[in-house]
């Protein structure tokens, strides 16, 4: 018997952003990192997929497999959404086609114009833990209302999760990596989000760290600008911005890398921000890169702090990103992520500026749920962003102003170090580092406050 996931009204599709910037959707926020480790397949899932794109005829021809640990599927029914344009030729798991492709019209309003394809998942064996979805498929992508920012064309192609133009399944493997070959006619410069590497005849787009979305852009007419911090590469691809803009820019993501670095661990990525052509649609961010679209100058310099802290916010998540994004721990990926956007501010701006974003905060967290088993999924989207970007950072500057500023960065450095990736294993180490005290008072923060 076939099960349907359902997603709930309001559900929280990971990602922050600005009033001023973003049109009505929450979108997800992933994770980008190009280096030479191989995936972590055992823990999330993995695609590979090659694409080739006529940006002329909206079409696209799609190949690919998605390979994954079956301990993460937890349900009997596991459920794709699809763009509805897509002629799908084969959709197996472990040689078998066992798919089933609704044809009625999307419940999910992120993505409007999908479909969904259901995998039985309940036939499977222990034998095949590690199993494997291969999937074909092509067609003339659809045609979504102009507010979103994915489109198709001659001029301009995003393409991501609001078709999605690939398989995506948004509640039961909502972070993966991947590896991406695109295919697109030569007076196209193909990018994406994160590290870029041209081959013969196409481009591959490397994702190992876990994401939520595969970002394609398709542009004729480009400019790069290039830096380097340490082993870190930076890429912003942009069509308007001035040259100090971008300078500016670039420096900023190259003392925001810097200081992560020195802070939580070193790592080696590739950061690209994408200036998009379309003049609506907002702008998103996956950790390890932006699009912007209808940003000038005297946008940017008039909400630079908005701006940084979002940017610190997304590359944040290159260290902060290893626990359950589907359940109340996910405060740790999001909560922390945010309070280290508000350090980087401290440093680059003041205290100050960084006070000023501590109150505004604490303004917003009256009547709101604990942390401490909180409804992650929960259908009222406000109060979850007001848990886990206000109320987490505010209990965070609390942990920090009771063990002291060096003392707060090691501690978090060990959380990154140690692969903690939940609240008991957090708080066992918080005692071990800063006595029992210490630990016993911030988990009654997380349960009251």
């Amino acid at each position: 018997m076939i099960t349907v996931a359902t997603i709930k009204k309001g559900d929280k599709i990971i990602m922050k952003f600005f009033t001023f910037l973003i049109f009505t959707a929450i979108l997800f926020s992933g994770f980008i990192q190009s280096n030479n480790k191989e995936p972590e397949k055992s823990i999330y899932p993995h695609y590979d997929i090659r694409l080739s794109i006529d940006p002329r005829a909206h079409e696209i021809k799609v190949n690919g497999s998605i390979e994954l640990n079956l301990s993460l599927v937890n349900d009997d029914t596991l459920t794709f959404y699809l763009d509805r344009g897509m002629d799908v030729t084969s959709f197996e798991l472990n040689g078998k086609d066992i798919a089933i492709v609704d044809t009625s019209r999307s419940d999910n309003r992120f993505m409007p114009m999908a479909r969904k394809i259901f995998i039985d998942m309940s036939a499977l064996s222990q034998d095949d833990k590690i199993s494997t979805i291969t999937f074909s498929y092509y067609g003339k992508v659809s045609e979504l209302p102009e507010m979103y920012p994915n489109r198709i064309g001659p001029q301009w192609t995003e393409m991501g999760l609001y078709y999605p133009w690939f398989p995506f399944s948004i509640n039961q493997l909502r972070s993966f990596t991947y590896n991406l070959a695109v295919e697109a006619p030569d007076q196209y410069e193909v990018l994406g989000l994160g590290g870029l590497e041209k081959k013969n005849g196409y481009t591959e787009i490397r994702n190992n760290t876990p994401t939520s979305d595969i970002v394609v852009c398709l542009s004729k007419e480009v400019k790069v600008n290039s830096s380097e911090i340490g082993e870190n590469k930076i890429k912003i691809f942009y069509h308007s911005f001035d040259s100090a803009m971008v300078k500016d820019i670039a420096e900023s993501i190259s003392m925001m890398i810097g200081q992560y670095n020195e802070w939580f661990g070193k790592k080696n990525n590739d950061i690209s921000m994408i200036e998009s052509r379309r003049k609506i649609g907002g702008g998103y961010a996956r950790t390890g890169g932006v699009v912007l679209s209808g940003l000038d100058r005297e946008k940017f310099y008039k909400d630079i702090i908005s701006y940084e802290k979002y940017f610190a916010h997304e590359f944040a998540h290159l260290w902060w990103y290893k626990a359950d994004v589907n359940t109340w721990e996910d405060w740790i990926n999001e909560s922390f992520a945010e309070y280290s956007a508000l350090m980087i501010i401290r440093k680059k701006h003041g205290h100050e500026a960084f006070d000023n974003i501590i109150e505004r905060k604490r303004e917003t967290i009256e009547d709101t749920p604990p942390i401490w088993g909180s409804d992650r999924m929960g259908e009222d989207n406000e109060i979850v962003q007001k848990v886990l970007y206000n109320k987490g950072p505010i209990i965070l500057y609390e942990l920090e102003e009771n063990i002291g500023y060096k003392e707060f960065v090691k501690f978090c450095s060990k959380l990154i170090t140690n692969n903690i990736s939940s609240t008991s294993g957090l708080l066992e180490l918080l005692e071990t580092t800063n006595g029992k005290d210490v630990s016993e008072s911030f988990e009654k923060m997380l349960k009251t406050i």
